[in-house]
């Protein structure tokens, strides 16, 4: 009896079957195992770059600190001798938990909190960051001891030069209470995750505050991407040194929530992806804060404080402007403008008396001026006018309506009739010689005083 072939050709036809389905999903597994490797992979490599972010942001809170300390130091702390007061008003301007000044070698010159019995140590024994800014380089500390208080600090050190040399300038925070503390806040957004800013001996300079605790990752992670397996499970770390700076970056997640948009959870894709939005808006933010800063220092380092006019060096540089555009033709003029009597305000009514009427004579010269002209403090009670000539008022007639101008401005001191007067000095500049023009003023200046005050004097035209 012959066999029906058919249920044989069943049972081959299901085993192929089966084989080629098994085959289909094991092609599909391996390419969603190999998709999921990849974006795993991927998802690394962004972790990583959001440390890598984060290191730039702490070089440019480096960078940017520098730069204002260099300024500061040079306008302020490059006298030959530098007080107590002055040093303390340059440290409380950055909100320095503490702060330093070292002369050339390395020695004390000031500290902050005051110590004379440190003044003249070497200071560069202790510190490394302030040897290395004795070299001339920028120096950022470790987390240390501050030298006064022995408060644990980290501090960014600065060169800079001065008549008698090189000082160096070292200004100490707690990293928390800065921009550095706000940014790590907000950098991990995966929940259980944290931010650590710490430095080459895993000593803590400040962290977001998310459940990761430091200890259980910082002595382990020594790869850009590092997954350990830890008791509250596994996390995955992200290392990151800052450039130029004995400080790290680290950035820890679980790796479950992690990798949630690759594992199943498609949803996490879109937190990532709006985490990272905001992770560059909070950049883009501080750093126009910290440019404004910047801005807001270069205007501070061209602007008398108590009249807000442009400062001798503002008008240097102004003058020097007009002189190139005389070379050209278009002359300039300068007014010295000296107020009468000043010491005697100063002596009889006091010196906040004396700050309020250079005040009011500030106010009196800016409604004064023309569109163009420009005026400034030149020092003490002296305004120095650079005055662009047009063809509707020479310098005497702008010269006279400003002293008219201050001489009807009432003062806050004496009474109600209470007045100031002002002697002014007038010159062209001529070829461009801002420096002879100053000169010329100034004599004239000297005549008008001779003459009684309260007058204008013009210095003769070159013959």
């Amino acid at each position: 009896m012959l066999r029906d072939p058919r249920p044989a050709e069943e049972k081959r036809f299901l085993v192929v079957g089966y084989v080629v389905v098994a085959i289909v999903v094991a092609i599909v597994a391996g390419l969603i195992r190999q998709d999921s490797v990849r974006a795993r992979h991927d998802l690394d490599g962004r972790f990583h770059t959001r440390a890598e972010l984060s290191a730039s942001f702490a070089r440019q809170f480096i960078d940017d600190l520098a730069v204002r300390e260099q300024r500061q130091a040079e306008r302020l702390l490059a006298g030959a001798v530098v007080d107590q007061a002055t040093f303390d008003q340059v440290v409380d301007s950055f909100d320095f938990d503490a702060a330093v000044l070292l002369d050339a070698r390395g020695r004390l010159l000031l500290a902050h909190p005051a110590a004379p019995a440190l003044e003249g140590q070497d200071m560069t024994v202790e510190y490394e960051h302030l040897r290395l800014a004795i070299g001339g380089q920028v120096g950022v500390s470790r987390m240390v001891p501050s030298a006064v208080d022995r408060i644990p600090i980290a501090a960014v050190a600065t060169p800079f030069q001065t008549p008698s040399g090189q000082r160096v300038m070292s200004g100490a925070f707690s990293p928390e209470r800065t921009p550095l503390g706000a940014y790590f806040s907000s950098v991990v957004p995966v929940s259980g995750g944290n931010a650590f800013l710490v430095d080459d001996h895993a000593e803590l300079l400040t962290e977001g505050g998310g459940d990761t605790e430091v200890d259980a990752v910082l002595r382990a992670t020594t790869e850009p991407i590092s997954h350990l397996d830890t008791d509250a499970g596994q996390l995955t770390a992200a290392s990151e040194v800052v450039e130029g700076a004995p400080w790290r970056v680290v950035l820890v997640a679980p790796s479950g929530p992690l990798y949630a948009p690759v594992d199943g959870g498609g949803w996490f894709a879109w937190l990532l992806w709006g985490a990272l939005a905001v992770l560059g808006i909070a950049i883009v933010q501080l750093t126009v804060h910290l440019n404004r800063a910047r801005a807001r220092s270069a205007q501070h380092a061209l602007t008398d404080e108590l009249t807000g006019l442009p400062n001798r060096r503002a008008m240097l540089a102004v003058l020097a402007h007009s002189g190139r555009h005389a070379r050209r033709g278009s002359g300039a003029a300068a007014l010295l403008i000296d107020i009468d009597h000043f010491k005697r305000v100063n002596d009889v009514h006091g010196h906040p008396a004396g700050d309020e009427a250079l005040r009011i004579v500030a106010a009196v010269l800016r409604r004064s001026v023309r569109e163009g002209d420009v005026a400034g403090r030149w020092g003490g009670e002296e305004f120095l006018v650079v005055l662009q000539p047009t063809a509707s008022a020479g310098p005497e007639d702008v010269a006279e309506r400003i002293r008219e101008a201050i001489a009807a401005a009432p003062m806050p001191f004496g009474g109600e009739a209470a007045r100031c007067t002002v002697s002014i000095g007038a010159a062209w500049v001529v070829d461009g010689d801002v420096d002879e023009a100053l000169r010329a003023a100034d004599l004239a200046l000297y005549r008008a005083k001779g003459a009684g005050r309260d007058c204008v004097e013009m210095a003769p035209a070159p013959a």
